[in-house]
């Protein structure tokens, strides 16, 4: 299709063409539309005469809108390649006739030396009573992308966005500021600066901060924007959702693994114990590569404060932890390695008892790291034996019960959900299947069907059902011995 609309722009007169594109101008087709974008540009290469024809039969025809617009911003832009000066002179000459020509010209074009880029910069500053708020974004943000823009001109573009987020509070143009230095590669100091200054409060910057930081190459300015918006957030009274960052982590983390981990490492031995948390919930809720992760590099204060915060409040599934905290146990310091070993013992003895301790068996650790943790597996057992023989200390009779208890709470709260779900259609459908002799489903007067099959395990903490109440209470609130 391209190829032959590009042959038949190349036999058509000026006018035909012209003609063609107001009458495509109402179609509302846009991928057809942009069949004629690579038509022009091949027009603009083999016939620049007829192109600059076109643009002056687009100009004085005055209809500018949707692919008029675009057309004459092509035929300028494909046409500066090799004939500079004439674009650029049109591009100013449009001004008069169509703002959004002339800027957009002006603001994409590859300005091949610093006089160039001064003369436009200069020019455009000085058409302040033509040009509008959204010009001026555009028209800064894309300098900063040329080669030949001055330091001096670099602070005047910040300068001014500085200025204008200062001065308006329109979220439409702080989204427009947002996404242009999200295009822009370097200036990272500035760009951060921004982001924390003025962006770190707007729900939009935090929903859409991956796009805005995906050019960054230095790491730390990830780790600083974690701490800065996780105090901002708490400072508000509310709990920091770490997960907005794992995806801008992850990406880091293939460009410069190394890098990565050492901001990950930097972040475990806060004296801060909220950003040592925040670490965890990084390394342990997203898709974090931990196999070069290595505690080892840690002085002993360090590797204490990494062991604390890893090991605490194991509530679920606690392997990928586990494989942290245990490259530690032949650690060169013997207070790290009792820490560990009494962690190890507790959650052996009350929480996770054989299970966790024939995980940490399989990790390869020696048989002396293993003995105290066997021991109090062994001390256990013996309480439980002695127990076991009367039904008020019972911890299976007992823990049975409390279970029990846990799963009918958690019912009634399902039930009191369903019930107040009578304007959802999905609730609706739940509230009318019908389990058949526990094998079968049906819904009203419909055929019986076999239910589905669906399994799936975790290993949990036995102190969730023991005390849950407790342990909702203290689940956030880590305090720090080191």
């Amino acid at each position: 299709m391209s190829n032959l609309i590009e042959d038949n722009l190349l036999q058509l007169s000026v006018q035909d063409i012209y003609s063609t594109l107001v009458a495509l101008n109402q179609n509302s087709d846009d991928i057809y539309c942009y069949e004629y974008h690579d038509s022009i540009k091949s027009l603009c290469h083999h016939d620049n005469v007829k192109a600059k024809e076109l643009f002056y039969s687009i100009i004085e025809g005055k209809i500018f809108t949707g692919l008029l617009v675009d057309i004459s911003v092509l035929i300028l832009l494909e046409i500066a390649e090799s004939d500079f000066e004439w674009a650029y002179k049109e591009a100013r000459f449009t001004i008069e006739i169509n703002r959004e020509i002339s800027i957009r010209v002006l603001s994409y074009l590859k300005y091949s030396s610093g006089i160039q880029l001064e003369e436009a910069f200069s020019y455009v500053e000085s058409k302040g009573d033509i040009f509008i708020l959204k010009d001026y974004i555009l028209f800064y943000s894309q300098i900063l992308n040329n080669l030949y823009c001055s330091e001096k001109q670099q602070n005047k573009c910040f300068q001014y966005f500085v200025s204008i987020l200062n001065s308006h509070s329109d979220e439409k143009v702080e989204r427009e500021i947002f996404f242009s230095l999200a295009s822009l590669s370097g200036y990272e100091q500035e760009r951060f600066d921004l982001y924390i200054n003025h962006f770190i409060s707007k729900d939009f910057a935090i929903e859409q901060m991956d796009k805005y930081f995906c050019r960054f190459k230095s790491i730390h300015y990830i780790f600083d924007l974690i701490i800065s918006l996780s105090c901002f957030i708490r400072d508000k009274g509310e709990k920091p959702d770490i997960h907005i960052f794992a995806q801008s982590l992850c990406s880091f983390q293939r460009k410069n693994e190394e890098e990565t981990n050492n901001g990950i490492l930097w972040m475990l031995t806060q004296n801060d114990p909220e950003i040592r948390m925040d670490a965890v919930h990084l390394i342990i809720d997203s898709q974090y590569n931990i196999n070069n992760l290595n505690l080892t590099v840690l002085n002993e204060l360090e590797q204490l404060r990494a062991l604390e915060v890893l090991l605490w409040n194991w509530l679920a599934d606690y392997k990928k932890r586990l494989k942290l905290v245990l490259q530690l146990w032949n650690s060169s310091y013997k207070n790290v390695i009792t820490y560990l070993q009494q962690c190890l013992s507790y959650y052996v003895s009350y929480c996770y008892y054989g299970s966790l301790y024939e995980d940490i068996k399989n990790y390869g650790v020696s048989d002396f790291f293993l003995e105290p943790i066997n021991n109090s597996l062994k001390e256990q057992k013996a309480i439980i034996a002695e127990k076991e023989k009367i039904n008020e200390l019972n911890s299976c009779v007992n823990d049975s019960k409390m279970r029990k208890l846990y799963f009918k709470l958690e019912g009634e709260e399902h039930s009191k959900l369903l019930q107040h779900s009578n304007e959802d259609l999905f609730f609706k459908l739940i509230h009318t299947v019908q389990i058949v002799r526990g094998t079968g489903w049906q819904i009203g007067q419909k055929d019986i069907s076999l239910l589905g099959k669906v399994s799936t395990s975790m290993t949990v903490n036995m102190q969730v059902y023991r005390f849950p109440y407790l342990i909702e209470r203290y689940y956030n609130k880590f305090i720090s011995r080191f």
